[in-house]
């Protein structure tokens, strides 16, 4: 099973920037609540923020934002390369707004987030609706970054040229959730085989709904492997909660009277105090949802190792109701992932594999968070990394990269913090910049730590990042494996004749 270091963007030159491969954070400065001046409307659906507004408060709030439908995003591998703004259009899942019916510039856009299986991916996108370009749209949704732009995620509801697209967005406060139980079932499941990586998951009559955050449960896929997560891991602000829960069902028709399901975490010794999944029985009373808190024996809490589980529903016998996995986080850098398999009425089967460690692999791989003058998880104790290091606001996105400063007579070296990692094979990828004029080059590679902390020999990756300038992002995987468990360090090495580079995420 191959596991992904995906983490950085560079800015070489003698300059690097690293950066994660999802959830790229916006190239603009986010301020937080209370911080943000001039903002034009209150978010509310009557009076929507402008683009502008919108643009400078991503915090995570989820609100209404009007603009005209400008174009889309049709590479996510290239947000500002591959902007459209004239049909044919192909991408499904974004849409552009601007202020004006007539832009063009990217930067001056929100970009919003349409999910696949819902009426507003259905009604909205521009490449089965291109009539819908140049006509206004108000959409309510979680201000935060998208592809890297000030965005608009998770949305709910929308109205074109004021016309409802998709509810009205509004909660009731008796049935947050949007509950209904008059078609209850007696055998459900969900496998999750059809789930799109990072994309929020949909399933007919399942419920996945961000409460406070503004995310939702996301689909996961691993080479065979796939599931659903919920993490706050790199999302704006500081209270999460999101729901996953099961169809409506009568507690007497259903096998065993049980729920079972596999669950898994990721980063439980660093986030166990911050982040939280609870199981709860759910139901209507006259319109009204009451939820009961089960007991699960057994939840995980060694990273990355599925454990199968159930929940007993003996005491609700003649009940009508459903399962909801309730996802709790205080915090969107010390996160802890959930992850879900195989939910389905009556007792497990077992087993399960361990899930693909993703993008998580890597502590800051964005850098940015900094302590001491230097990027949280890139001070290496051994000589791995003998660089100097100097936080910088030259970035691929995100608000800052790191500079590494070189010699020309000599290599230098940016480490990671010592890891330690399983037997299996991992891919590490970096994107690189030059920060000057001058060409630039960069290698990826790790390097064995003994038990006296002392580095063993360095395995690079046999082909250099060469040529690198200061005007085009390029990106480089290197693959390696480990027989057996070890302790290592990542490193970017900087050859002699570079002399400084950036690194950001």
């Amino acid at each position: 099973m191959k596991k992904i270091l995906n983490a950085l963007f560079m800015t070489l030159l003698a300059v690097f920037t690293f950066s994660s491969c999802s959830d790229v954070p916006a190239p603009y400065d986010i301020l937080g609540e209370g911080d943000v001046p001039g903002l034009t409307g209150d978010g509310t659906k009557e009076n929507p923020y402008s683009i502008e507004a919108a643009q400078q408060k991503q915090d995570g709030t989820i609100a209404w934002v009007q603009g005209y439908i400008v174009g889309t995003i049709e590479n996510y591998e290239d947000p500002s390369g591959s902007a459209k703004f004239a049909a044919p259009f192909t991408a499904k899942n974004n849409l552009l707004i601007a202020e004006s019916a007539t832009e063009t510039n990217v930067k001056n856009c929100v970009c919003v987030q349409l999910s696949s299986g819902t009426e507003l991916y259905s009604k909205l996108n521009l490449a089965e609706n291109a009539a819908n370009l140049g006509h206004i749209l108000a959409i309510q949704g979680s201000l935060e970054k998208f592809y890297g732009f000030p965005g608009v995620k998770s949305t709910t509801a929308a109205t074109l040229d004021g016309k409802d697209v998709g509810g009205s967005g509004e909660t009731d406060p008796d049935n947050p959730l949007g509950l209904d139980d008059s078609n209850p079932v007696n055998s459900f499941s969900a496998t999750f085989d059809d789930a799109v990586n990072n994309n929020d998951y949909l399933l007919a009559n399942w419920y996945n709904v961000a409460v406070t955050g503004g995310r939702r449960w996301q689909g996961k896929v691993f080479n065979a492997d796939k599931y659903i997560q919920a993490t706050s891991y790199n999302a704006s602000g500081s209270s999460f909660e999101c729901w996953f829960v099961t169809p409506a069902f009568k507690v007497d028709e259903i096998a065993d009277k049980t729920v079972s399901f596999k669950c898994a975490v990721y980063n439980y010794a660093t986030a166990a105090a911050n982040s939280n999944l609870e199981v709860y029985f759910l139901k209507l009373v006259n319109g009204k949802m009451e939820s009961n808190k089960l007991t699960i024996d057994g939840m995980p809490t060694t990273d990355n190792t599925w454990v199968s589980l159930e929940a007993k529903l003996d005491s609700y016998a003649g009940q009508t109701g459903f399962v909801g996995f309730k996802y709790t986080s205080t915090s969107s850098t010390e996160a802890l992932s959930y992850r879900l398999d195989d939910i389905q009425a009556g007792k497990g089967q077992g087993g399960g594999e361990t899930p693909g460690e993703g993008t998580e692999l890597l502590t800051n791989g964005g850098f940015e968070n900094w302590t001491d003058g230097y990027p949280v998880g890139w001070k290496s104790v051994s000589t791995a990394g003998n660089a100097t290091l100097e936080q910088s606001t030259d970035k691929r996105s995100g608000t800052y990269s790191v500079l590494v400063k070189g010699d020309p007579s000599s290599n230098k070296r940016l480490g990671s913090t010592e890891m330690t990692l399983k037997a299996g094979t991992y891919v590490f990828s970096a994107y690189f910049k030059a920060a000057t004029a001058d060409k630039a080059g960069a290698r990826l590679g790790y390097v064995p730590i003994g038990d006296d902390g002392t580095p063993g020999n360095y395995a690079y990756d046999a082909d250099y990042v060469n040529d690198i300038t200061n005007t085009d992002w390029v990106t480089k995987s290197y693959t390696f494996t480990l027989t057996g468990e070890q302790k290592i360090c990542l490193v970017v090495m900087n050859p002699k004749k570079s002399r400084k580079r950036f690194v950001d995420r």
